[in-house]
Parts: structure tokens; C-alpha cells; sequence
């Protein structure tokens, strides 16, 4: 097509975009309400098999980024003889899993395991869906020492040890079927698959991800958020993944995306990412996201390499790239280089004592006069004390430079002890931020000091609770919040059916006293193909001055339509009251095809 007939037919088609959206919308409400044959019954052909048992779950294993995800659901951890703990930090879920008498620390949507102290790359990120969570099954089982092999072909995980099943598999399978099924001729040759070394070659697949997405404010604007819109977004995307001929193994994915919304990289959003494992030795090039520590190399994405050696003492990171962002206000490029050293400090008990260094400096033509420089330097514990309780703490130094001349410094530090027993958790943190700190590749608030304890307790198998306190110093003003939650499974009959009530006390003390109260609600379920995850949240802001509401609903719908086509129906409304009205309505909906199978 000719770039100019292009530009003419996207000008049509925004002419009215809620017209685009309603069609949308509507197809994808009718086929959220008409069952998918495969959603009768359980007919994805996913297995894992343990020691050639199969692994009873209540839920289909999910196949995503090149892995089989495994949810961690109560049939799957009594099956293994594991239990799981949920603990809030830095602002999201850490989750404990112990598991072969080994301790796995996690976050969702972060690839680092800690396995006993040790970061171990799991391949993949662990995610929620629906309440469940979903966990990378071939990194599950190579964490506490076992073998597994991921067969795309038969779509069967397997995982051996030399030694007898896992407690609890064999007589869930007996409480479920009455006997040990047979294993059928796929498993079979899986099996023995598994013990051979398997044919050096690469699998691959590529799917194609649509999106539309509409935004509309109505009454007062100015007091929106949120700027009236209407984009489209197509993604495709190539995977592989294989063992090499050098003995590697390798996997990468090759992303293509277009955007009509020309504010986000010129409507254009690409990225590429490779990554080299073998024993104790990993690669990953060009488009990477290192995780150093608390305060360096927290989810900053690069352009680069990032490599990491597991010794038997020491662990070594050596990252290098390029920032896709500029710093501050500069108008030059940035350049990232960083390097951590890990060692254990104990044979019997996970205590790990790491250090880091990352720069980050202005290069290229000069465009100003001015150019700035930011090094941080770091150290770090990770410690297990006693079996339940665990102490991390962290402390950095940053230096910030304008042409080597005008240099400021600052620090910062944490302290977190955490005690997580099987029906319960309890953290403690306190971190305090100087105003001069300053680390590029970290994110958080200069100048805060924070107090906080969280608590967690299973109540039963039905229902979980928890609550906390939180006081947070900043720019003089001191503020406590109070959050609390209960999360239920009301009806035996349907155990995907949650709901669970959020709710949090924010009260801050200065000149202008200002109190605000948030309330919510959330609706989880699945009903044939369909998850559904429902969001009613009234947050109140009153201050010596005014007072203000806003009422938020929030409605996701994901659908399974075959088996290889999915979507993904989004709506928000938020309502504001001030002085004047605010309304925001904004919808989406996302299709992903796979479009060829694994090869």
C-alpha cells in the first residue's frame, strides 16, 4: 500500500472510532457468551508427569513464552507436598514456595527465582490469573535438583528423580481414578525421550496480536487524567527454542509491532531478545532487562548484553548497553554499564552477601554544554536466620556529576525481616532515602523514610486475611496508612468464585490535613472458556479544603474462542467528583492467533 493511501484510510477510520469499538465489543461479548467447544471439557492434551506419575490438577496447565506454566492451585501443592505464602513487597506480591525441602522466593512477572539464596533464571515470568497462580513448571522442578523436559510435540513435562514419587501423587491419583492410570504410548515415548539426549534442533512458532483501543471523557475535562483517544495495535511475533549444536540451549523471541498512536516511538514498538544457557553459564543480547538489586539495574530495560557465571561460591553479572531513555533532562544518549559479585557466606542455610557497581553517563555529539553522570554503588544481605524467619537489608551510595564538576551525593538504605510460616506471614520494613540519593536505573522516592508491617493469615481453606500499618516521612509530611483484606471463597460448589474486599486508611498530618478512604471489591470466575474479573472501587479525598469522590468499575474479559485464537475484552469507568463532573470511559479489545504450530 502506498504510505499516503495509508495515512487517508487510518483518517477514515478515526474519523468515528466508537463505532469501531461497539462492532468490536459486540462480537467479543457474543462469543465471551457462547461456550467453546473445547471449554466442555479438559481437552488441552497438557501433562506433567513426576517419576512417571501423572500430577493431578484441578486446572489445565497454561502454555505461554515458550514453557508450560503449572497453577499452583491447592491440588497441585498437596500432590507435591509443598505449601506456598504470599508476602506484599515493593509495592507488588512475593510469594515463598517450599518445596523438596528447598525455599523458592519469587515475584510475578519477574524471572529471578531465589532458590535458598541463590537467583536462578527461571525462563519465564510467574503470573496471576483469576487468583491462581501460574508458575513455570520446568524451572519448578530443575530448582530443587530434579531433571524435566518440556516436549512441545506431545505436550508433555516430564520431571524424574532417582527416588520414589513425590508424597501425596500417588494417593491423590488413587482418590480421583481408584487406580494409577497407565501411561499411554505419547507419555511413554516422552519418558524415554526424556532420559536420551534429545535431537539438537530449534522449534519455533509465530501468533499475531490485534488491539483497539477508545477513550472518551465527558463533563469536565480538566479534571480527567486521561486525554480522549483512539488507537489500533498489531503485534507479530516469532519464538524458538532448542538446544544448539554447541550445547546451548537457546531461545528468543522477535517482536514486530505498529501503532497508529505516533506519540509511542513514532507508531512503531520492535524488540528482540536472545538468550545462550549452558551449566553454570548464562548470555542474553540486545534487548534485556537486568535485576540487580534494590536500589541498581531494578526492571531497567536496555539495549545490550548481560552475562551471569554460577560458581560454587561466587556468582557473577556483567551488564552493558544502551538506555532507550534519556537522562533527566539531557538531550544526549545514555550508556549503562554495571557489574555484581555474589557469594555465599554459608553451606547449610541460604546467606548470600552481594555488592554492585552501575554507571551511567551522557556520550555522543555535544548538544549542550552540560553533561551528567550517575555512579551507584551498593551491598547487599540475604539471610536466612531460622527456618521461618529471613532478614534482607541493602545499602547504596549514588554520585551524581554535571561535566565533573558540580557533584552531589546521597544514600540510602533497607532493612526487611520477614517470618512466613504455612498459614501465615508477617513483614517488617524500614528504608530511609536521603534527598541528594540518586540512582538512574532504580525508581523510588528521594527523600522518604518508611516504617511498615504487614501481616497475613490463612483463616481457613475458604478464606484469607490480612492487615497492616505504614508510615511514610516525605517533604515534611507524615502519612499513615492502614491497609486491610479478605479474600473468600463463598460457595464450595464453584472454588474459581472469589471475592475479596480491599480496603485502605490513608491520613496525612500537616498544614492541610488530609484524610482519603478507598474501598473495593473484586469479583473473580470463570464460567466455560471465559475468566472474568470484576472491580467496584469508591476512594473518598477530604482535606481542609475540599472534598473529592471518585467511583471506579473495572470489568476484564478473557476467552478462550478455539484453540488457537483468544481475546481479551477490557472496560473502565471512573466518575470524579470535585467542584465539577468527570467521566472516563475507556475500552479495549485484544485478539491473539496463533498462527503456525510448534515446527
Amino acid at each position: 500500500m502506498h504510505p499516503d493511501n495509508g495515512k487517508k484510510a487510518k483518517l477514515k477510520l478515526f474519523e468515528k472510532p466508537e463505532r469501531i469499538i461497539f462492532l468490536l465489543v459486540l462480537v467479543s461479548a457474543l462469543a465471551a457468551l457462547t461456550p467453546s467447544p473445547a471449554s466442555a471439557e479438559r481437552t488441552t492434551g497438557y501433562k506433567v508427569m513426576v517419576n512417571g506419575v501423572e500430577l493431578p490438577m484441578d486446572e489445565d496447565p497454561m502454555p505461554r513464552d515458550l514453557t508450560l506454566y503449572i497453577p499452583l492451585d491447592d491440588s497441585v501443592l498437596s500432590a507435591l507436598g509443598a505449601w506456598m505464602t504470599i508476602i506484599p513487597c515493593e509495592e507488588r506480591e512475593c510469594f515463598v514456595l517450599n518445596f523438596m525441602r528447598k525455599s523458592i522466593s519469587f515475584m510475578l512477572d519477574d524471572n529471578i527465582l531465589v532458590v535458598d539464596g541463590r537467583k536462578f533464571d527461571a525462563g519465564g515470568a510467574p503470573y496471576r490469573d483469576l487468583g491462581l497462580i501460574f508458575f513455570p513448571g520446568k524451572a519448578l522442578f530443575e530448582a530443587v535438583g530434579m531433571k524435566a523436559k518440556w516436549d512441545e510435540t506431545s505436550g508433555i513435562l516430564t520431571a524424574s528423580m532417582q527416588q520414589a514419587p513425590l508424597p501425596g501423587i500417588t494417593k491423590k491419583l488413587e482418590e480421583i481414578y481408584g487406580i494409577v492410570k497407565e501411561k499411554t504410548e505419547p507419555e511413554k515415548k516422552a519418558e524415554a525421550a526424556a532420559g536420551q539426549n534429545p535431537e539438537k534442533k530449534l522449534a519455533y512458532t509465530y501468533d499475531n496480536t490485534s488491539k483497539a483501543l477508545s477513550i472518551k471523557v465527558s463533563g469536565d475535562k480538566t479534571a480527567s487524567r486521561i486525554e480522549e483517544k483512539g488507537d489500533l495495535y498489531n503485534s507479530f511475533n516469532i519464538r524458538f527454542a532448542g538446544t544448539l549444536a554447541n550445547g546451548y540451549d537457546f531461545q528468543s523471541i522477535l517482536r514486530t509491532s505498529q501503532t497508529t498512536d505516533t506519540s509511542t516511538k513514532k507508531g512503531s514498538i520492535d524488540g528482540l531478545s536472545m538468550n545462550w544457557t549452558k551449566n553454570n553459564i548464562a548470555w542474553s543480547l540486545f534487548d534485556i532487562q537486568p535485576k540487580f538489586s534494590r536500589y541498581t539495574l531494578r526492571n531497567f530495560p536496555l539495549q545490550g548484553f548481560n552475562y551471569k557465571r554460577v560458581g560454587n561460591e561466587l556468582t557473577t553479572y556483567v551488564t552493558m548497553g544502551k538506555a532507550m531513555k534519556r537522562m533527566r533532562m539531557s538531550n544526549y544518549a545514555r550508556y549503562v554499564g554495571g557489574v555484581r559479585v555474589e557469594k555465599s557466606l554459608s553451606k547449610t542455610a541460604p546467606r548470600v552477601l552481594g555488592a554492585g557497581f552501575v554507571t551511567v553517563r551522557d556520550t555522543g555529539s555535544p548538544v549542550d554544554l552540560k553533561k551528567q553522570t550517575n555512579n551507584t554503588f551498593e551491598i547487599d544481605l540475604d539471610a536466612e536466620l531460622t527456618k521461618e524467619w529471613r532478614l534482607k537489608a541493602e545499602a547504596a551510595r549514588g554520585i551524581s556529576s554535571l561535566d565533573s564538576f558540580d557533584s552531589t551525593s546521597g544514600s540510602a538504605r533497607s532493612i526487611d525481616l520477614s517470618y512466613s510460616t504455612k498459614k501465615s506471614s508477617w513483614k517488617n520494613t524500614y528504608e530511609r532515602i536521603s534527598t541528594d540519593f540518586f540512582s538512574e536505573t532504580s525508581f523510588f522516592s528521594k527523600g522518604r523514610t518508611e516504617l511498615s508491617s504487614l501481616y497475613n493469615v490463612r483463616l481457613s481453606q475458604t478464606a484469607q486475611a490480612g492487615a497492616g500499618a505504614r508510615i511514610k516521612l516525605l517533604n515534611g509530611k507524615k502519612t499513615y496508612l492502614y491497609p486491610v483484606s479478605l479474600q473468600l471463597i463463598p460457595l464450595k460448589s464453584r472454588e474459581r468464585f472469589t471475592v475479596a474486599l480491599v480496603g485502605d486508611f490513608e491520613k496525612t498530618a500537616d498544614d492541610y490535613a488530609r484524610a482519603q478512604l478507598t474501598k473495593e471489591i473484586r469479583f473473580n470466575d470463570k464460567i466455560g472458556s471465559n475468566k472474568i474479573d470484576f472491580r467496584v472501587e469508591r476512594r473518598r479525598n477530604k482535606s481542609d479544603q475540599q472534598q473529592a469522590y471518585r467511583n471506579k468499575q473495572l470489568l476484564t474479559v478473557n476467552s478462550t474462542l478455539s484453540q488457537k485464537l483468544s481475546s481479551e475484552f477490557r472496560f473502565n469507568r471512573e466518575r470524579w467528583y470535585r467542584d465539577r463532573q468527570s467521566i472516563t470511559r475507556d475500552a479495549g479489545l485484544k485478539f491473539t492467533y496463533e498462527m503456525g504450530p510448534w515446527s
